[in-house]
């Protein structure tokens, strides 16, 4: 087998991954470190960025499945906030509502509209 040498664009491309999270992951260990082909110039060993790609396929296809549905975060989880001014649509206010009213950590805490 010939090997071949991907450079950056063609990498970012096959990864789905930015520039500085490539570098980072060569940093912490966790991608396919580059070869020098060049005075200023790197590319990536085709075959490593292909084991890479089916590590992360590997990694989520072993991944317990998720309770609650994909909406629902996990109890440590952060929930997602909403930023300053952010408009929010009835349809997602009214999700919300009915999840909280519904939330077995509130059952303890009345709701208002039950007064």
């Amino acid at each position: 087998m010939a090997l071949r040498i991907l450079r950056l664009p063609v990498v970012k491309d096959r990864t789905g991954s930015s520039t500085s999270d490539i570098y980072a992951g060569m940093k912490t260990g966790t991608f396919p470190k580059s070869v020098p082909i060049g005075v200023r110039t790197v590319g990536w060993l085709e075959s490593e960025i292909d084991q890479w790609i089916e590590g992360r396929v590997a990694a989520r296809d072993n991944q317990p499945k998720r309770k609650g549905g994909p909406g629902r975060p996990r109890a440590h989880e952060k929930a997602p906030t909403a930023k300053a001014g952010a408009v929010i649509s009835t349809d997602t206010l009214a999700r919300v509502s009915k999840s909280i009213e519904h939330d077995e950590y509130n059952e303890s805490i009345p709701h208002p509209q039950a007064r």
